[in-house]
């Protein structure tokens, strides 16, 4: 039972997490339903300005591996979020090697963009690195900013003096200890690795007592991280990154793995056409997986599919090839069916990707693909857009297309329901939207 406090939300009367600066609340939103979290300040003076500092950075930082912030309050006493499934503490007995890789590596990517303006964060903690649904699985966030250093200049006023404790034992740096209003970016490497080392050993570190595991490839890389000396450790994120990038793998990755990190890799760098060709040969070379097709190949937009094209418009007609036997034969599994829209679109736009580049046997093909999916789907976004395509067709363009639709009777059917009276500009596309008479 859900109790009214904040508008426009309602909150849950059980908190999702109490901390000494404030609270964590499911938050039910008054006019969509929808479901958030929604953090508040507590009694303590200090929780304002440190929610206030967690709301900037957040703001400020704005990267995928962020928590985002949804809304503020006008006076900042409160922030919405996404919900997530669980921080790394909830989750850790899920991950196996790889999974814990992506983890360290995804949460170091999200403070070294945050290094990169100044902000330090001063509390890495497995309980503050949340997982986010995604269509891959989990996007793992850094959450939890109360504790940040703010960029030499902004601080206006040291809250935390030379001696205080800051952090959580085990996981804080030695500086932490003595210094902490002029930690840097390596209290944060410290506190990544001390997380690593706690998964790996399922040990919860002591406060500057070494925690690495007895063997295996983590173990040196873990001892530079988290050096008690700063001097020692990888001096920045993007340092401690290409180091964990070279840690020797137990196995293969599989196919859904490889395709995920060529994602991750097209977020940073998203026309690199290595990388899209490299993820369009690892799907087509796995016709029959329908996780890929739907999950890595559907994810490509339309500036992705024309990078892929333009470079190898044969390799373009194989992933065509493998998304028309997915979309009609394939498993469709835990998706919603709405979700058959993306994967339209997306033949959609192959199509007129193949029409602008003058690909006219990727043009037919892809125009024959959508057609057969459209009459078996029946979405109706996707109809409004097919509709609008054939009414502005011309030429030797309008001519293939025609021929195709001619060859797909319920498509035809599909288009003319519910009294649709096309108007194209060509006369061989006019003539395909005609009802055989019986």
């Amino acid at each position: 039972m859900a109790v009214k406090i904040k508008k426009p939300y309602r909150l849950s009367k059980v908190p999702l997490g109490v901390g000494g600066q404030g609270r964590v609340m499911k938050a039910y939103h008054r006019d969509s339903g929808e479901v958030f979290a929604l953090k508040e300040r507590n009694g303590d003076p200090q929780s304002g300005p440190r929610l206030r500092r967690e709301i900037e950075v957040q703001r400020s930082v704005a990267h995928p591996h962020v928590m985002p912030i949804i809304e503020v309050a006008p006076d900042q006493s409160w922030y919405v979020m996404p919900l997530a499934s669980g921080n790394l503490v909830e989750l850790i007995g899920s991950l196996d090697e790889p999974g814990l890789r992506r983890v360290i590596d995804q949460a170091a990517q999200g403070l070294g963009a945050a290094h990169d303006l100044g902000y330090v964060h001063r509390d890495v903690t497995p309980m503050n690195i949340l997982a986010l649904p995604d269509g891959h699985g989990y996007r793992w966030v850094v959450a939890d900013w109360g504790l940040v250093r703010q960029p030499h200049g902004k601080t206006t006023t040291i809250r935390t003096p030379g001696g205080a404790p800051l952090g959580v034992e085990g996981f804080a740096a030695p500086e932490m200890w003595t210094d902490a209003h002029n930690a840097d970016r390596r209290a944060d490497i410290y506190g990544l690795g001390r997380v690593a080392a706690w998964a790996l050993t399922k040990t919860w570190p002591s406060p500057n007592i070494p925690l690495l595991p007895a063997t295996g490839p983590w173990r040196l890389l873990l001892q530079r991280a988290t050096a008690l000396d700063p001097v020692d450790r990888p001096q920045t994120m993007s340092e401690f990154r290409e180091l964990l990038a070279k840690l020797p793998t137990d196995r293969e990755p599989s196919s859904a793995e490889r395709a995920t990190a060529l994602l991750e890799r097209l977020e940073d760098d998203p026309h690199n056409v290595a990388i899209v060709v490299s993820l369009i040969t690892l799907i087509v070379d796995n016709p029959s997986d329908s996780d890929l097709c739907f999950d890595h190949l559907g994810e490509l937009d339309y500036t992705q599919l024309e990078v892929l094209v333009k470079a190898d418009a044969t390799l373009a007609g194989r992933a065509l090839g493998v998304m028309r036997e997915q979309l009609l034969r394939g498993k469709w599994g835990h998706r919603n069916f709405n979700e058959a829209s993306v994967y339209l679109r997306w033949l959609h736009n192959l199509a007129r990707i193949a029409q602008a580049v003058k690909s006219p046997r990727l043009l037919e093909d892809a125009a024959d693909a959508l057609f057969a999916a459209e009459a078996h789907w029946s979405r109706f976004d996707q109809r409004r857009a097919t509709r609008g395509w054939l009414e502005n067709l011309s030429g030797s363009d309008a001519k293939l297309v025609a021929n195709a639709l001619s060859m797909n009777a319920k498509a035809v059917e599909w288009y003319l329901d519910e009294g649709w009276s096309p108007s194209p500009r060509s006369e061989d596309i006019r003539r395909a939207l005609t009802r055989p008479v019986s």
